[in-house]
C-alpha cells in the first residue's frame, strides 16, 4: 500500500525541464521579433524611407516627437486690410519660436504694426507702438498700445473696425491660449479708437470679417 501511494504521488509532479524550456522559448521568440524589427527598420531607411513618414504610422507612445522647447520657428497669420473690400486678409509670417505665449503674442503685434509686405493695407498708424501684452488665466489678452493707435488713426467706422479685428484676430487665431482681447491705450482700457467702436469690453475673434 505504501509503495502504491508513493508512485501515485510521484506521478503528479511536472518535469522542471518543461518550465525552463517554456521561458527560454519565450525569450528566444521576443529576441527574434526585436531582431526582425531592427532589420525591417534598416531596410526601410536604406530604401529611402524617412523617419518623419515612419513617425506618422507609429503608436503615439513610440513617436519621435520634437520637444516644443527645441522648435526654432513657427508660421503665423497677420491680418491686414484688403484693398478691395472692407475685410481682412492674412499674410503669412515666419517668426522665431518662444514657448511663452505672451512673447509670441508680442511678436505677432509687432509684425502687425510693422505693416504688410504685399498688396494689403496697414490697419494701425505707423507711429503706434506696442507697450506690452499679457494673458490672464481665463484666456483674456490685454494688448497695450501707445496713444498714437488712437491719436494718429485716420478715422472712419470701417477703418476702425478693421483696426480692432486685425489686432483681435491676429492674437486669438494664432495662439490657442487667447480667447478674447482687451485693447488698452497707455495702460488703460480704451473707450474707443476712432469714435465709432466701443472698446471698453474684450473682443472675441470674428471669422466673418476675414475675406
Amino acid at each position: 500500500m505504501a509503495r502504491s501511494q508513493k508512485k501515485a504521488g510521484s506521478g503528479v509532479r511536472r518535469p522542471r525541464g518543461r518550465r525552463n524550456g517554456g521561458l527560454f522559448g519565450f525569450k528566444t521568440f521576443a529576441l527574434l521579433v526585436l531582431l526582425a524589427g531592427a532589420a525591417a527598420f534598416v531596410a526601410y531607411v536604406r530604401a529611402g524611407g524617412s523617419l518623419k513618414a515612419l513617425d506618422r504610422v507609429l503608436p503615439p507612445a513610440l513617436r519621435l516627437e520634437t520637444p516644443s522647447g527645441q522648435q526654432r520657428s513657427w508660421e503665423a497669420d497677420i491680418f491686414f486690410s484688403d484693398p478691395d473690400s472692407d475685410l481682412l486678409i492674412a499674410e503669412k509670417r515666419t517668426l522665431a519660436w518662444d514657448s511663452d505665449p505672451e512673447k509670441r503674442a508680442a511678436a505677432l503685434l509687432k509684425e502687425l504694426l510693422r505693416g504688410p509686405s504685399g498688396a494689403a493695407v496697414r490697419t494701425a498708424p505707423e507711429r503706434a507702438r506696442l507697450r506690452s501684452v499679457s494673458i490672464a488665466s481665463d484666456g483674456t489678452a490685454q494688448a497695450d498700445f501707445s496713444a498714437e493707435l488712437s491719436g494718429a488713426h485716420p478715422g472712419g467706422s470701417s477703418s476702425e473696425v478693421l483696426t480692432v479685428y486685425s489686432i483681435v484676430n491676429t492674437l486669438a487665431l494664432n495662439i490657442d491660449a487667447i480667447k478674447k482681447v482687451q485693447i488698452l491705450l497707455d495702460g488703460r482700457p480704451a473707450d474707443t479708437i476712432a469714435g465709432h467702436v466701443d472698446c471698453r469690453q474684450p473682443f472675441e475673434p470674428s471669422m466673418k470679417i476675414i475675406k
